[in-house]
C-alpha cells in the first residue's frame, strides 16, 4: 500500500509536469468562443476519430467558460488536474463506504492497491478527459440506486451522459426494468445540462453540435483499428 501511494503521487506529479494533451484542444475551443469565435469547427470533415478538436457536448465545456471569462489561463491545468484527482479519490471512498462496506479495515487494502495503480485513470488524467467526472457521477448514481433514490440516481446518470454521450446507453436498462422514476430523473438531468449549455454558448453552438456534428459523427464508418469513434 505504501509503494502504491508513492507510485500514485509520482505519477500525478509527472503528469502535472507534462499536462495535458487533449485538454489543450478543449481549452483552445472555449477561449476561441470567449474571444468572439465559435466553440465548434464548422467543417464536418475535421471531425474524424482521434482528431485534435473539441467534439463533446456544450455542457462539458461550460465550467471552462467561467475560467476563460475570468482570464485564467495556465492555472486552469493545475485546477482541473487536482479536481480530477479529488474526484477519483472521492469515488474510491464512496465505493468502499457505500458499495463495499464489508471491505473495511485491513480487508480494504487490496481495493486501494488496485485503485492507486489503475492505469486507465493515469491515461485519462494526462488528457484531462471526461471519464473521471463520469466515473464519479456513475458511482454517485450507484450509491443512490442502492438507497432506493431512483430519481436522483437517474439525474446523476443524465449529467454523466451530458458530459460524454455513451452513458445514455444505461437508459435502456432503466426502461427495460421499468424504473420510471430513474428515467424521469435522467430526463431532468439532461434538461438541466442542456439549459446550462444554452445559457453558456447560445442556441447556434447547440444547434451546430446536436443537429450537424453529432449526426455526422454517429454515421462515421469504423476503419481499421480506429473503433473508438462515436458510431
Amino acid at each position: 500500500l505504501a509503494l502504491s501511494l508513492f507510485r500514485f503521487g509520482w505519477e500525478v506529479n509527472l503528469i502535472g509536469k507534462h499536462c495535458c494533451f487533449d485538454f489543450e484542444f478543449f481549452w483552445d475551443a472555449v477561449r476561441n468562443f470567449a474571444g468572439g469565435g465559435h466553440l465548434y469547427v464548422r467543417d464536418l470533415n475535421a471531425y474524424t476519430p482521434g482528431a485534435a478538436i473539441y467534439k463533446f457536448p456544450p455542457f462539458f465545456a461550460a465550467p471552462l467558460l467561467v475560467f476563460a471569462r475570468l482570464g485564467i489561463d495556465q492555472a486552469i491545468l493545475t485546477v482541473n488536474l487536482w479536481l480530477q484527482v479529488g474526484m477519483y479519490m472521492a469515488t474510491m471512498v464512496l465505493l468502499q463506504l457505500s458499495l463495499m462496506a464489508s471491505l473495511l479495515g485491513w480487508a480494504s487494502i487490496p481495493l486501494w492497491i488496485v485503485a492507486l495503480n489503475h492505469g486507465p485513470f493515469f491515461e485519462t488524467l494526462i488528457g484531462l478527459q471526461a471519464e473521471t467526472p463520469i466515473l464519479f457521477l456513475l458511482t454517485i448514481a450507484a450509491v443512490l440506486f442502492q438507497r432506493k433514490r431512483d430519481g436522483m440516481a437517474g439525474a446523476a446518470l443524465g449529467l454523466a451522459a451530458a458530459l460524454k454521450l455513451y452513458p445514455v446507453l444505461m437508459l435502456a436498462y432503466l426502461i427495460a426494468a421499468r424504473r420510471w422514476r430513474a428515467v424521469t430523473g435522467f430526463a431532468a438531468g439532461i434538461a438541466v445540462a442542456l439549459i446550462i449549455g444554452l445559457l453558456c454558448f447560445g442556441i447556434n453552438e447547440n444547434l451546430e453540435y446536436f443537429f450537424r456534428i453529432l449526426p455526422h459523427m454517429a454515421g462515421e464508418p469504423i476503419v481499421g483499428f480506429r473503433s473508438e469513434n462515436l458510431s
